[in-house]
């Protein structure tokens, strides 16, 4: 029993290194690259007041979950491109540790699932 105590420790230790390793990738596109139209749209839309909000969605075809964690975000940090920008990378961050912790039926898989999950084109590209 400690064999396998101590390989899951260490497996939850190595799903922390591909979070961070996603986290360093999209780190300075978050503050340097242009805003995209998707970006321009979802900070329009989180920005409005609840009435203007729900009308704004009406319009997109994507369930509104996203938009309203983003609207209590921004209730925090104020709105704006960097704060948008942070909030999908603490996102993307969560979701390679949940990854690493979820998707593999054995501890020593963990780190193997999560570096896969954020070496993942999309998740890059979009966090």
């Amino acid at each position: 029993m400690p064999i396998f105590r101590e390989v899951a420790t260490k497996a939850r230790i190595c799903i922390i290194l591909p979070a961070m390793a996603l986290l360093a990738a999209v780190l300075a596109p978050l503050l340097f690259a242009p805003a995209l139209s998707d970006e321009i749209f979802t900070l329009e839309a989180a920005s409005r007041p609840w009435p203007e909000f729900w009308t704004r969605l009406q319009a997109d075809v994507h369930p509104p979950l996203h938009y309203l964690l983003l609207k209590a975000w921004f209730a925090l940090t104020g709105p704006g491109l960097v704060s948008l920008r942070t909030f999908s990378l603490l996102m993307a961050v969560a979701a390679v540790c949940v990854a690493g912790w979820l998707i593999p039926s054995s501890p020593a898989l963990s780190p193997w699932a999560a570096w896969f999950f954020a070496a993942n084109g999309i998740l890059l590209m979009m966090a």
